[in-house]
């Protein structure tokens, strides 16, 4: 069940929650895990490779 995204201090969504796990953003990036995988993602969405 994919739930994880994240929202502004306005409660606005930001990224979409489409990952199965997140962590907090820290130097503008932020740890998540999408379909078993792990990654980075940046503070617009985009996958960090």
């Amino acid at each position: 069940m994919k739930n994880g995204g994240f929202i502004n201090n306005k409660g606005e969504i930001v990224i979409n929650p489409i990952f199965d796990e997140v962590e907090s953003f820290y130097n503008k990036a932020a740890i998540v895990q999408l379909n078993g995988k792990w990654g980075f993602v940046d503070t617009s969405g985009n996958i960090i490779k």
